[in-house]
């Protein structure tokens, strides 16, 4: 799955996190992409 980490309507991260949660795709691999280039919103999101 492919997910933009900030869209204007729905959080990335929340849409990640909810997908992780269901039994049924809690193995499927995520790739979080953004334009955002800020050391902010890489420290931000940093797992």
């Amino acid at each position: 799955m492919l997910l933009d980490i900030t869209t204007p309507q729905l959080d990335g991260i929340e849409l990640c996190r909810t997908v992780r949660n269901m039994s049924q795709f809690h193995s499927l691999p995520i790739i979080m992409l953004t334009a955002s280039n800020k050391f902010v919103d890489k420290v931000k999101y940093q797992v």
